[in-house]
């Protein structure tokens, strides 16, 4: 390992490498439309302002502002930053800010704030500290904030397994890589490590805390929001019953997140 849980030294090093070997997301109308339609059911459908958080490469920014939202696009990376801003000279409404979303000063207060495939990268103490700057800083009375969530079923069940990847075409820093996936069963992350395959000393490392639905209820207790709704592949489920189960709702080894959608007090 390369970096320790509370250091986000490593979050902009790995994304920066990520633009070089992957170029811009992969992600596109069809695969954002599950994004937009959970907007769509849980925010707003009058103001129309979006602050998106570690908005990557900015595909789900663009998607939304082509579909007549407004956002505000934040990433720690600057190569991030950089393919956003490129996307932005031709959309009046997307804003693009580098930075630390825990350090950042954001004046404005939104309806909508969201944050795909990204919590967990740091420790619980500053994902706690991160729901509260959304309630208290950055949303406005019964807005949202919808977030995806990490379980950690995805990564045991991937635990110790490799695979091998040959480079991009058309993609000028891509290399032949090789992804390894581990899971550390007692701080519960997902470690995700990168690998070219004829320069391994430039391998890149992920860590995510990952959360089961009863752990998440526990961490985000005392931040100002409501759990509205919990969601797997877009569908509710129910993280309040009393009963316990046998049945495995996360049996998808494609998907390792479920959304959340908390909600500010009016």
């Amino acid at each position: 390992m390369n970096h320790k849980v509370g250091d986000a030294g490593w979050i902009r090093s790995f994304y920066d490498s990520a633009v070089g070997w992957w170029g811009e997301s992969w992600y596109e109308g069809e695969n954002l439309k599950n994004r937009l339609d959970i907007v769509r059911k849980y925010a707003s459908n009058i103001d129309k302002r979006i602050l998106e958080l570690a908005a990557g490469t900015g595909e789900t920014a663009a998607y939304f502002c082509d579909h007549g939202y407004g956002v505000l696009a934040v990433d720690i990376s600057h190569c991030n930053c950089e393919l956003m801003i490129n996307l932005q000279l031709g959309k009046s409404n997307l804003r693009v800010v580098e930075g630390d979303f825990l350090k950042l000063d954001i004046k404005e207060q939104f309806p909508t704030v969201c944050m795909f495939e990204s919590f967990g990268f740091g420790s619980d103490q500053e994902q706690q500290q991160l729901l509260k700057r959304v309630n208290e800083n950055w949303l406005i009375p019964n807005g949202v904030l919808i977030l995806d969530v990490y379980h950690p079923a995805g990564p045991i069940r991937a635990c110790g397994k490799k695979q091998e990847l040959d480079k991009l075409e058309n993609i000028a820093g891509s290399v032949d890589m090789t992804e390894y996936s581990y899971y550390d069963p007692i701080k519960s992350r997902w470690i995700d490590i990168w690998e070219p395959r004829d320069n391994k000393e430039n391998r890149r490392v992920q860590s995510i805390r990952c959360y089961t639905p009863a752990d998440f209820v526990l961490l985000a207790a005392g931040c100002g929001l409501s759990i509205e709704k919990m969601l797997y592949r877009g569908m509710e489920f129910d993280h309040e019953t009393p009963e316990v189960t046998t049945e495995n709702i996360f049996d998808d080894d494609s998907n390792y997140s479920y959304t959340v959608i908390l909600r500010k007090k009016e």
